[in-house]
């Protein structure tokens, strides 16, 4: 047998676990920048189920890796966990709720849900429409 070309056990566990060492640090950073990666997100949590009896509703939901978020182009903010509440006017007739969040980058997310609303106590309704653009 040739010792010059051959590896001993030494030498073999050393290599794999530098390469495990490697692999396991690669597989920790990918899953660190998970959040980085996918971009900003948004979910709305309580959407007003039907019939609505009042002119204005409360939009509920979620946003992660955000920096700013707005609701029809009004700055809105975010608790600690990324939760967010906001009351929303309804008009007579149509109205359209659109969140709409950037993170850091520049990257951009928008969620419309659109809501109809009649003056009458009796047939006031509130209808989901429109579901995430």
């Amino acid at each position: 047998m040739d010792t010059k070309n051959s590896l001993s056990l030494r030498q073999v566990l050393h290599f794999s676990g530098v390469v495990l060492l490697v692999t396991v640090l690669l597989g920790y950073i990918i899953f660190q920048a998970r959040n980085i990666l996918q971009g900003p997100t948004l979910s709305l949590t309580e959407v007003p189920a039907s019939p609505v009896h009042t002119k204005s509703i409360l939009l509920s939901g979620t946003a992660h890796n955000i920096v700013k978020l707005t609701l029809n182009g009004k700055e809105i903010h975010t608790n600690k966990v990324g939760a967010f509440s906001q009351e929303l006017v309804l008009e007579k007739g149509y109205t359209v709720a659109t969140l709409w969040a950037q993170d850091r980058f520049g990257r951009t997310t928008m969620l419309s849900e659109t809501f109809v609303f009649v003056e009458n106590k009796e047939t006031a309704t509130t209808t989901r429409v429109a579901d995430a653009v």
